[in-house]
């Protein structure tokens, strides 16, 4: 029996990602919460997310990235990522 927790990750499909993620951002504190908040999420957005998301943490960290459109390269820059996120870090896609 594997010790492994499932990691989660959540979609949200919002016309109005900034008051999405303000309402993310309060319902989550007193948690860590780092966003990425982008008309286009470009690939400077998605290395910069990775970054983060490697930073340690003791705690659960909450990356929120949200944009209209996610590009195709910052989309290939993000798939490792989120399918295998590393300890405490849970993903919230808003677009």
């Amino acid at each position: 029996m594997s010790t492994h927790e499932p990691k989660r990750g959540y979609i949200l499909i919002s016309s109005d990602i900034e008051s999405e993620y303000q309402r993310i951002s309060e319902e989550l504190r007193p948690s860590r919460v780092v966003g990425f908040i982008e008309d286009e999420f470009k690939i400077e957005h998605a290395k910069a997310v990775v970054a983060e998301a490697y930073i340690s943490e003791a705690q659960t960290k909450y990356l929120i990235l949200g944009a209209n459109n996610f590009n195709n390269i910052s989309q290939n820059s993000l798939l490792k990522l989120l399918e295998e996120p590393p300890r405490n870090i849970e993903l919230i896609i808003i677009s």
